[in-house]
Order: C-alpha cells, then sequence, then structure tokens
C-alpha cells in the first residue's frame, strides 16, 4: 500500500517507495525496467491526483490490445497487482476501467 501526504502542492510517499515497489513486480528484462521506470518517473513528478495519474497511463496504455509486447506486460503485471482481470479485452471502456483503477491504487 501507498500512503501519500500531500502539502504545499507536493506529494511524498511514504512506507516503501512507490517506484520500488512496482518495480519488484516486473522480470529481469532491461526494456521493461526502462519502460516501468520512464512512467513511474512521470507519475511522480506529474501525478498529484487519481485523475492526473490516469491521464498519463491513458497517454502510456490506451490503445486497445497495443502490438508492444512490453507495454502489455508491464500494464499485465500492474493491472493483476490491483486484483483485476488481465488485460485480454479488445474493449477501449474495460481497458479504461483497468487504467482507472491502476491509478486509483497508485493513491492508495
Amino acid at each position: 500500500m501507498v500512503i501519500m501526504s500531500e502539502s504545499a502542492g507536493s506529494v511524498a510517499f511514504f512506507g516503501k517507495p512507490l517506484l520500488s515497489q512496482l518495480r519488484s513486480l516486473h522480470s529481469d528484462d532491461l526494456e521493461e525496467e526502462r519502460f516501468r521506470d520512464q512512467i513511474m518517473k512521470q507519475l511522480e513528478e506529474k501525478a498529484f491526483s487519481v485523475q492526473e495519474a490516469y491521464e498519463i497511463l491513458k497517454e502510456h496504455f490506451r490503445a486497445a490490445k497495443q502490438n508492444n509486447p512490453i507495454k502489455e506486460s508491464v500494464l499485465a503485471e500492474w493491472v493483476s497487482e490491483v486484483g483485476s482481470d488481465a488485460c485480454d479485452d479488445d474493449s477501449k471502456q474495460t481497458r479504461d476501467e483497468k487504467l482507472w483503477k491502476v491509478a486509483t491504487w497508485l493513491f492508495q
């Protein structure tokens, strides 16, 4: 679980750092790690609400069933951590709901 504190317009994460927490969920694939780090850096620097996190996630993952196995793997791991089903649906609405759940999970 990630606990956040908002003060003076910034967000601080307490406990196990978010980046380390999500890094522990991945395989040893360097490309996956770089992609995951890129998104997490963007989230940590720019997402100060669930909505902002959701917008960043949409930017990277919204296309239904992308042809990018790295993106699909990262998203499947995060969705699994949240407790939703795997991302094998082609429905944009379903995918958007999953992205919202991941964004919400990041701020719990």
